[in-house]
């Protein structure tokens, strides 16, 4: 009998509700990738997480609405659980595509009868739980990951590691930055398939409170060499132990979120038909406008730009940000123009603190240049709306063009510079 109390009349029927219950399945599962939490409620296995290695740590699961990987006395022969060089842990993990932000909350390490209780840091202990980013091939030693907990003599820390090709490079933020034993942790995958890497101490309420990410270890970069990834990554919880000082103890995680930032935001604020106020800088009707937010076609850089996703108000699905001093970081915004005249030109600037407070902005058109210094910082009052730069002649083509860039920034406090969009609104022919 089905769900519905009756048989299907024929094998077709049958054939035809699976083949619906399918595309349903993946249709939902395809939004749901947009953005997905796991609070791992209840108790029992994990679930929909692909697990590598699942031998070597088989005391994993959801107890009592929290993620649990346990590590007992005598759980760790060999070294099972390691991940480092060539040897492989436990990984369970989700795979997504570039962009991405995965984060978990109040993820760390904890005592056997209370998870929320951490080890004592004495003696040289190595336990860990956090963060892996893995090679989509699992059967090879690529991987980057951020974890807390006891490293030997430096306790309480958070620890970066690089490997690559099996050889793995390792550093940490010192002892006691983790008092608790836990902490949020928060890897963005850029959209040239780097990472950046942030941290903060657990927000118990990210519901409520707002979050106070910090870069980490002042940039955001795992130890050099990173892995080269493509395309695509498997990223996921790992808890692993070296030796078997520190046993027993439990990888513990209230929650994991994941956003995949390849998805066109819904538009701020469109105005209705009944709404008679328009944004600033929007164009009389029937004026040409010319809007190129980055990434897209008539766009291009020089230097190292990353998704800023600690950024807010940004237009679009995202905004991109370079780093002072780091050499020439350079965005150029080409419009093609198609009915010569006079343009005014706007800037878009997206949300973050610390920026630089003059920021140039070159604008390059019919007969001549000029550049303007931007105030990029989040206490500028131009952020999340259209920044007016001036009204200039632009020929046909695209020989004029705005360009972003760090060269002449004197602002030292300012660490960051960002590229969001540009827009051009013509007046008259």
């Amino acid at each position: 009998m089905s769900i519905y109390g009756v048989w299907p009349q024929s094998k077709n029927s049958v054939f035809i509700m699976l083949v619906g219950f399918f595309l349903l399945m993946f249709g939902f599962q395809a939004l749901a990738q947009q953005h997905v939490n796991d609070n791992f409620d209840g108790t029992g296995a994990l679930i929909g997480y692909t697990t590598n290695n699942p031998k070597s740590l088989e005391k994993v699961g959801r107890v009592d609405g929290r993620y649990r990987a346990l590590i007992d006395i005598g759980d760790n022969e060999s070294n099972i659980t390691l991940h480092f060089n060539s040897r492989q842990g436990r990984l369970d993990a989700k795979r997504v595509r570039f962009p991405f932000e995965y984060i978990a909350r109040n993820i760390g390490i904890g005592a056997k009868e209370n998870s929320q209780v951490a080890p004592a840091g004495s003696g040289s202990r190595f336990i860990f739980a956090g963060i892996q980013v893995h090679d989509i091939d699992l059967n090879l030693r690529n991987s980057s990951h951020i974890v807390v907990g006891h490293r030997g003599g430096t306790q309480f820390t958070l620890e970066g590691k690089s490997t690559v090709n099996g050889r793995s490079r390792v550093n940490d933020l010192g002892s006691g930055v983790a008092s608790s034993g836990r902490a949020d942790l928060r890897i963005v995958g850029n959209v040239d398939n780097t990472l950046t890497v942030f941290w903060q101490r657990p927000n118990l309420s990210p519901g409520t409170v707002s979050d106070n990410w910090t870069l980490y270890r002042g940039a955001g970069n795992l130890p050099t060499p990173e892995p080269v990834y493509g395309d695509e990554v498997y990223i996921g919880l790992i808890t692993y132990a070296q030796g078997s000082r520190g046993l027993p103890f439990v990888g513990t995680s209230d929650a994991i979120e994941f956003t995949d930032l390849s998805s066109p935001e819904i538009p701020r604020n469109p105005p209705t038909e009944e709404d008679d106020t328009q944004p600033p800088g929007t164009p009389a009707e029937g004026n040409i406008e010319i809007i190129l937010d980055n990434g897209d076609s008539g766009t291009s850089s020089t230097g190292r730009w990353l998704n800023a996703s600690a950024a807010s108000l940004h237009y679009g699905r995202m905004s991109l940000y370079g780093r002072v001093g780091s050499g020439v970081d350079s965005y150029r915004f080409t419009p093609t123009i198609v009915t010569a005249g006079e343009y005014d030109v706007y800037e878009w600037n997206s949300c973050y603190s610390p920026r630089a407070s003059d920021v140039p902005h070159e604008i390059v058109y019919a007969g001549g240049r000029t550049t303007i210094d931007v105030n990029q910082d989040c206490s500028s009052g131009v952020t999340g709306e259209w920044n007016h730069l001036g009204t200039f002649p632009f020929s046909a083509g695209n020989s004029g063009y705005v360009e972003i860039s760090d060269n002449g920034i004197t602002d030292t406090s300012g660490r960051y510079l960002g590229a969001d969009a540009v827009r051009f609104v013509m007046t008259t022919e």
